[in-house]
């Protein structure tokens, strides 16, 4: 396993190579291949074309950054959102970190390890049925045979899995914006910047006072403001700090 500490040192020197072009132009050709199996994915699935849809409406909330911007706390949000106005919501998400890709019911109180850490936490803040699985339309499928009740289903990612049919797409941008505008590995995006031109919203979300980013955007777009006010180890859901 690779150490945490030079884990969390590669990442920040990332970052501070993903804030400007001058050391990153040598990824270009890579960063150029990437584009072109995006985009080649996007017209595969124009549409929806070749896309799994599911019996309910699918409302996807991802974000271009790679890494996170917010996508979990607003899928929580919007859970507890659609539970106050009599709607039956479950989340499905891929479930990152976790030794098992396959499609299956995430155990609120499992561990990170067996579901990923955002899926327990989803599973425990919002207290609806989660499941997880590298393909979003199984796991969906999986989830709605166990709870037939459910009548939304909202995904935690999944703007590039395009596998899975959705209704609503909201994208989530934090204060980092787009970066320096490139896709991975040159830069810090999984889609071009163009890709919100095809979202339903865009959600800025705004940490700690910091400025929103100067991103162009096509749809209705919303603010969305964050702090943590304590810290829950889901291990041990009863060891709790206040911050």
């Amino acid at each position: 396993a690779v150490p945490m500490a030079f884990r969390s040192w590669l990442h920040a020197r990332l970052l501070d190579i993903w804030r400007q072009r001058r050391l990153a132009v040598v990824l270009l050709p890579l960063a150029w291949l990437h584009g072109l199996i995006r985009r080649w994915l996007t017209w595969r699935h124009r549409d929806g074309a070749g896309a799994q849809r599911l019996p309910v409406p699918v409302v996807v909330i991802g974000n271009l950054y790679v890494g996170g911007t917010g996508k979990t706390p607003l899928t929580i949000e919007l859970v507890r959102a659609l539970r106050a106005r009599g709607r039956r919501p479950g989340v499905v998400a891929r479930g990152y970190g976790a030794r098992n890709t396959a499609a299956r019911a995430v155990d609120p109180r499992g561990s990170a390890d067996e579901f990923g850490d955002e899926p327990v936490l989803i599973a425990q803040a919002a207290g609806v049925p989660v499941a997880v699985g590298a393909d979003r339309a199984q796991a969906g499928r999986l989830l709605r045979n166990l709870h037939p009740e459910l009548d939304v289903i909202l995904t935690d990612d999944g703007l590039q899995h395009l596998r899975l049919a959705r209704d609503v797409e909201v994208a989530v941008i934090d204060a980092r914006g787009l970066g320096n505008g490139w896709l991975l590995p040159a830069g810090p995006l999984r889609d071009p910047p163009d890709r919100l031109e095809r979202v339903d919203a865009v959600v800025f979300h705004d940490q700690a006072g910091q400025p929103r980013p100067a991103v162009r955007v096509h749809s209705p777009f919303f603010a969305m403001t964050s702090s943590a006010g304590s810290v829950v180890s889901l291990k041990d859901p009863s060891l709790r700090a206040t911050l």
